[in-house]
């Protein structure tokens, strides 16, 4: 999933970027972010959504 993502670069990295992703129902992305800040990101996507 990491990698589907953008989270990770190969599948032998040893850990993920901390990424912001928001999805529709269907599991399409309607939001990508490079980098997030885990404190703030959630209200970040909740104000994206409203």
């Amino acid at each position: 999933m990491a990698l589907a993502y953008g989270a990770a670069s190969t599948p032998e990295a040893g850990t993920a970027k901390r990424v912001g992703v928001i999805l529709d129902e269907a599991g399409t992305v309607l939001y990508w972010a490079a980098s997030v800040n885990a404190q703030s990101f959630p209200q970040e996507a909740l104000d994206l959504l409203s």
